[in-house]
């Protein structure tokens, strides 16, 4: 970690702020891989739980059809499933069995989305948590600033007309 090399010959106000920031910064960078790293787990054990019952589902619409049946409207409301107008002779018994069928199988996948959703939620808010403040990227201050006369330069003029006791106030370990 580059922090080490920071403490060499430096000491102080100054330096341990930036000490400070770069463990700041450590525990956001760590927070945001562990809960990415939850991410991705979770999305893959929804894919392997969520393939499987999408195959059924489809596994079931598509003998639905080869019994000689139309199924439309799969959502909230249920599957409407009745025989194709040219297929007279398929049973009520037909027709009950597979929309039941297709039934437990939206039932399912719906139940497998939901509960995955509920688990990405939770970890996108840890994710939320774990983004830092929006950092100042203003420039700082100093011999090339745009704006001459604050900050640094404030303090370096401060002690040359006699104010000395402003820049001990802000680090006094530099008298």
């Amino acid at each position: 970690d580059g922090t080490a090399s920071l403490v060499d010959g430096w000491s102080g106000v100054a330096a341990d702020a930036v000490l400070e920031a770069a463990d700041r910064e450590r525990s956001h960078v760590a927070g945001l891989h562990e809960d990415l790293a939850a991410l991705a787990e979770t999305l893959r054990r929804a894919q392997d739980a969520l393939a499987p019952a999408v195959a059924a589902l489809r596994e079931c619409l598509t003998e639905a059809e080869n019994s000689g049946l139309v199924v439309e409207g799969i959502g909230d409301g249920g599957a409407l499933v009745r025989p194709m107008p040219w297929r007279q002779d398929v049973g009520d018994a037909v027709v009950n069995g597979h929309a039941e069928a297709i039934g437990a199988a939206v039932a399912t996948v719906r139940s497998l989305d939901h509960h995955y959703g509920r688990e990405i939620d939770g970890i996108a808010a840890l994710l939320n948590r774990s983004i830092p403040p929006e950092v100042d990227r203003s420039p700082i201050p100093g011999p090339d600033d745009p704006w001459p006369g604050r900050a640094v330069d404030a303090i370096t003029g401060a002690m040359r007309f006699g104010v000395g006791g402003l820049a001990d106030d802000l680090d006094p370990e530099t008298r």
